[in-house]
């Protein structure tokens, strides 16, 4: 077990999984056990998958209509961008560019973007948000953009801060809604010795209707429930509908350990 704790002191407990060198072999589950084990994997994959596409410049079009914007999926955006770009530019069609994701877009200015009506409002007053959930500065905003649209920008906990210890997904199942919360870490633009970042998380939920079964199957568990090593045999771990709901930062910058000096070889004492 692992807490984690936040400036207003509430304490988080999270179960930190065993490594592949581990000693936890085997795991003894109920049937709700089973669904939340294959909710939090689903969700962390979507989450991953996300990130990675974070890591090329030119995406915030893929990345709203993908992970945002509900009732899409991502697979269902590229195809329906890359449509966009055959329009937009014939000669990519030509050459057989629209076929090959991750699909590149001119990002400005914003009203061009081939989304829905409203998208930018949703994405700065609502997506863009500090840790209580409240919307940032227009300052803030912009900064907010530009990592989200440069490429490279955000990544995963603990790739910048080496000593980050809040690495792990969350996944909480409340009385009505399903969230995985995913850390990340920003790029200050910062350089020297000593690397620094911003913290943050990706906040995914599942729509009502989605989250709905899950909740119920929280909420009817008990510890006599009958448990197995393996998934029931008519157990399915379908892909769920995450959007990302929150993209959450205080912007406090956060200074890592310094990086160590190659310095002069010799002996000992030399």
């Amino acid at each position: 077990m692992r807490a984690s704790v936040d400036e207003k002191g509430v304490r988080r407990w999270q179960i930190k999984p065993a490594g592949p060198d581990g000693y936890v072999k085997t795991r003894t589950l109920t049937r709700a056990g089973w669904d939340m084990l294959a909710l939090e994997v689903d969700g962390t994959a979507f989450a991953r998958e996300m990130l990675i596409r974070m890591t090329q410049p030119g995406q915030s079009p893929l990345l709203y209509l993908g992970y945002v914007e509900p009732g899409w999926q991502p697979n269902q955006a590229v195809q329906t961008l890359n449509q966009f770009l055959v329009i937009a530019d014939p000669l990519a069609a030509a050459t057989g560019a629209v076929s090959l994701p991750p699909v590149r877009f001119e990002l400005h200015p914003r009203d061009r973007q081939p989304l829905p009506a409203g998208w930018y409002d949703n994405l700065s007053r609502t997506v863009f948000a500090k840790p209580d959930g409240t919307p940032h500065a227009p300052a803030e905003v912009e900064r907010l953009w530009r990592l989200w649209s440069a490429g490279n920008m955000v990544v995963p906990a603990g790739n910048i801060l080496k000593t980050n210890k809040d690495t792990s997904p969350v996944l909480a199942v409340n009385a009505s809604t399903v969230e995985l919360r995913m850390p990340v870490e920003m790029q200050t633009g910062i350089g020297g010795s000593a690397p620094s970042a911003y913290k943050g998380q990706l906040v995914f939920r599942l729509p009502p209707d989605a989250a709905a079964p899950m909740v119920a199957s929280r909420a009817a568990a008990k510890l006599s429930d009958p448990k197995s090593t393996q998934p029931p045999a008519d157990f399915t771990a379908d892909r769920r509908p995450w959007r990302l709901v929150r993209f959450e930062t205080d912007f406090k910058t956060v200074q890592g350990e310094e990086r160590m000096r190659a310095g002069p070889g010799g002996p000992p004492g030399g």
